[in-house]
C-alpha cells in the first residue's frame, strides 16, 4: 500500500487521536484488505509506537483482525453491525415493503441507497429483472457526483455541505460536469431540486438508466434515494414518464412514514 489517501478523508490536519485511529478504516478497500503499522506510519505521519496502539486499540473493538498475513484485516465486529443493520435499520425498515409492493406490481428493478461524507452506498435492493445488471452492490461506496442515485442526495444537502464538497472534490464535480465553480455547481443542484425526480442515462452503467428521488427523514433532512434501473429501451418516452411517476410515488410515502416515525417518538 503505497498511495497515500485524501488528507480529509484520512484524518490528517489536526484531527484528534480517535478521529486519525478511525482514519485508518478508510484504508481498506477493494485493493488493499490488510492494513500494516508500516501503512499507518506512511498515511498519517505518525510514529511506529503510535500506529501501533491505534491497531491494537481497533483490534481490541473487534473491527480490526489482529491475526491477518502479518497485519490487520477487517474485524468480526463489522459482520455482527452489518446484520444489526440489514435487520433493524429504520430506513431499510420503512422502505422494505413499499419496494417490495412497487416492484411487485410494476416489475421495476429498485434500490434504496445511503450516503455518508462523499460517499453513496446501496442498502437494499428489490430486484425483478436479474437480466439487468448494475454496478451498485450492498456496501460499495459509489460516486457521489455521478448517477440519479447520488444526485437525488446531493442536491437535497444542506448549503453547508454542498459548499465543503465544493471546497474539496472541485476537481470530481466539474470532471462529472456539475460546474467549475460554486456558481455553477450551484445552479445544477437547484436544477436537480426542482426536478424532483432525476433521469440520468449510462453514467454509471452503460446502456441503464437511473430514475431517482429523495427520501427524506424529516421535512428538511435528506435520509437517502430510491432509484430504479432499467435498460434504455426500456425508459423511453412514456413509458419513462411512467416510471418517474412510480419512483416519485413511492419515495414520498417512504418519506411520509419516516416523518411519521420521527414524531411518534
Amino acid at each position: 500500500m503505497t498511495e497515500r489517501k485524501d488528507k480529509t478523508e484520512a484524518g490528517e490536519g489536526g484531527g484528534s487521536s480517535l478521529e486519525r485511529m478511525l482514519a485508518i478504516l478508510d484504508l481498506f478497500d477493494d485493493g488493499s484488505m490488510v492494513v500494516t503499522a508500516d501503512d499507518v506510519v506512511r498515511a498519517f505521519d505518525c510514529s511506529r509506537a503510535t500506529a501501533y496502539r491505534y491497531l491494537k486499540c481497533l483490534a481490541g473493538s473487534g473491527l480490526l483482525s489482529a491475526s491477518y498475513q502479518e497485519g490487520y484485516g477487517v474485524g468480526p465486529r463489522v459482520a455482527e453491525l452489518d446484520r444489526l443493520l440489514r435487520l433493524h435499520d429504520p430506513l431499510v425498515g420503512v422502505a422494505r415493503a413499499i419496494m417490495r409492493e412497487t416492484t411487485e406490481a410494476t416489475g421495476l428493478n429498485l434500490m434504496l441507497c445511503g450516503f455518508y461524507r462523499d460517499k453513496v452506498m446501496c442498502l437494499h435492493t428489490e430486484w425483478s429483472n436479474p437480466d439487468v445488471h448494475s454496478s451498485y452492490e450492498r456496501g460499495r461506496p459509489m460516486p457521489m457526483f455521478l448517477g440519479a442515485t447520488a444526485k437525488a442526495i446531493l442536491a437535497h444537502l444542506t448549503p453547508y455541505q454542498q459548499r465543503n464538497l465544493m471546497l474539496r472534490k472541485r476537481d470530481e464535480i466539474a470532471a462529472a460536469g456539475l460546474g467549475d465553480d460554486w456558481d455553477a455547481f450551484r445552479a445544477n443542484l437547484l436544477r436537480f431540486r426542482r426536478e424532483e425526480v432525476i433521469v440520468t442515462h449510462g453514467e454509471i452503467d452503460p446502456g441503464l438508466v437511473g430514475v431517482g428521488a429523495p427520501v427524506f427523514a424529516s421535512e428538511r433532512r435528506v435520509a437517502g434515494s430510491l432509484v430504479a434501473i432499467v435498460a434504455d429501451d426500456a425508459a423511453k418516452g412514456a413509458a419513462l414518464q411512467t416510471i418517474r411517476e412510480t419512483v416519485g410515488t413511492a419515495s414520498r410515502r417512504i418519506s411520509d412514514l419516516l416523518s411519521a416515525e420521527r414524531s411518534a417518538k
